[in-house]
């Protein structure tokens, strides 16, 4: 894997020459060996059309690594962390910088735009659980639904904790979902229960945050 990634990284330096900015490792694939999905950011001077078709046929060469890139220039990726400051957390939390310039370090986040983004993601969360349970019938839902919404929770009080310096402890079910294979009917609808108050109270708590 390391090898078919070296191979990607030169071919993008050789394709895009003096278009390139960086190419940045981000995430799990930082610090493990055969990572599920490698996350790279490739920032450029030009993001267009054209480039794009240019980057669309160096990745269908290389399917097999399963990347996730994300592609934009320098200018969209710090004028942005107002927008996304989660996901730009993330990136400065665990990067590498493979290819050019460091830009990550040049990223600022302002508190109140992260308080934005997790009461927007709870609140947004809060709605779809509450629609789910009105509309579905919550014990046919596949397994890999309640892992989505575990990690989604997971990250909203991960963030939390960052914003208000201040440990919000999820309930255990929470935790204890991501260590399991499947789990039975019954389950789901305590674990779903679980999902719709732990959001509930999270919103609560970011709301009154603001006040």
């Amino acid at each position: 894997m390391k090898k078919n990634l070296e191979e990607f990284i030169n071919r993008i330096i050789e394709v895009f020459q003096n278009n390139l900015i960086s190419v940045i490792l981000y995430g799990s694939a930082v610090n493990k060996e055969n990572p599920k999905d490698i996350n790279l950011l490739i920032a450029v001077k030009d993001a267009g059309f054209e480039s794009l078709l240019k980057l669309k046929k160096i990745i269908q060469k290389y399917k097999k690594l399963k990347l996730s890139p994300v592609f934009l220039t320098k200018e969209e990726l710090l004028r942005s962390s107002d927008v996304f400051p989660i996901e730009h957390i993330d990136i400065i939390s665990s990067y590498k910088v493979l290819s050019g310039v460091d830009i990550i370090k040049e990223i600022k986040i302002e508190k109140k735009n992260l308080r934005h983004q997790i009461e927007f993601e709870a609140r947004s969360l809060l709605v779809k659980l509450r629609d789910l349970l009105i509309r579905e019938d919550i014990g046919s839902l596949p397994f890999e639904f309640f892992i989505s919404i575990a990690k989604n929770i997971s990250i909203l009080f991960r963030h939390s904790n960052e914003l208000l310096k201040d440990k919000i402890i999820p309930p255990e079910l929470l935790n204890s979902i991501q260590n399991r294979k499947k789990i039975c009917r019954k389950e789901k609808i305590e674990f779903f229960k679980s999902f719709l108050e732990t959001t509930e109270n999270l919103v609560r708590i970011i709301d009154k945050s603001d006040k």
